[in-house]
């Protein structure tokens, strides 16, 4: 079989009309523009730098990663200065669904980014689980063995008296209750 060349025609921006504007969009967004948005976004979810979070022992951070996804894909495929743009004005106002209907390729490019996201919840949840930190343990068994390989006689048999006087001070203090219950 021969094979040709595919020819595509050039795909045109759209002036659109938000909020009495008229804005440009780019009606599609790139691969490396998709690599980009969900790199960012899910670094701004998963491994923010923000100690403060306003949910309790929440581990990921939702509205900052679609705050952050919303100024960028404006950014990237619009005409609008996201610089001069009040984050209130964006969010409240939901103007940003407008201009993503028009963008082609934006819900394969949302459905993708989702599918990353199960993804890292997925690890995560994973890393955490019981063999995760069995798992993290073993490392670091290993890892205080192999300090001890290069230990005497002498050493080990003062490691097992410790040791020992340590259960025996266990038993003897309020721990050793806890212990022993099934």
């Amino acid at each position: 079989m021969k094979k040709q060349k595919m020819e595509f025609p050039e795909i045109e921006d759209r002036t659109i009309k938000v909020l009495g504007n008229s804005v440009t969009v780019r009606p599609y967004l790139s691969i490396a523009e998709q690599v980009q948005l969900i790199v960012g976004y899910v670094n701004a979810m998963f491994f923010s730098e923000d100690s403060e979070r306003t949910i309790v022992e929440m581990d990921t951070d939702l509205i900052g990663a679609e705050t952050n996804l919303i100024f960028g894909v404006l950014d990237l495929c619009t005409s609008i200065d996201v610089e001069k743009l009040d984050i209130n004005d964006v969010v409240n106002r939901q103007f940003h669904d407008e201009i993503f209907q028009e963008i082609d390729n934006f819900l394969e490019f949302r459905d993708m980014l989702d599918a990353v996201v199960a993804l890292v919840k997925e690890k995560r949840a994973l890393d955490k689980s019981v063999g995760g930190v069995l798992d993290f343990i073993f490392e670091q068994v290993l890892s205080l063995l192999e300090q001890f390989k290069d230990i005497d006689s002498v050493d080990v048999k003062e490691m097992a008296s410790a040791i020992s006087e340590l259960g025996k001070t266990i038993e003897k203090s309020r721990l050793s209750g806890l212990l022993d219950k099934k």
